[in-house]
């Protein structure tokens, strides 16, 4: 395993508890049903996807820098996307309410 990978999987571990934390909070304040799903497998999901980030930016650093490009943005805007599509499966309304039935 290279340095950059190892670095990564060692941050994932702590936001993988922060994520944890932030989806309990959300159950809490929109009194969702915990499942295991919602509990265990969205931080989860977030972890990988930071993990993914975090790894594809930083082995571009190493080789050059970083610029806005068009792949980039997309990419931004599909993972907003993924966000949006979990919160709704979790029945989250993102203009403050809840939908009557959640698919999870």
């Amino acid at each position: 395993m290279d340095e950059i990978a190892k670095e990564e999987l060692w941050r994932s571990v702590a936001v993988f508890f922060f994520a944890l934390i932030f989806v309990s909070f959300l159950i809490a304040k929109f009194g969702l049903p915990a499942s295991f799903f919602t509990v265990i497998v969205v931080p989860l999901l977030i972890t990988i996807s930071h993990f993914m980030i975090k790894i594809y930016i930083r082995r571009g650093e190493a080789y050059k820098p970083q610029k806005l490009s068009a792949k980039v943005v997309a990419e931004f805007l599909v993972l907003l996307s993924i966000i949006y599509i979990i919160l709704g499966l979790m029945g989250i309304s993102l203009r403050g309410g809840l939908f009557k039935e959640s698919i999870i």
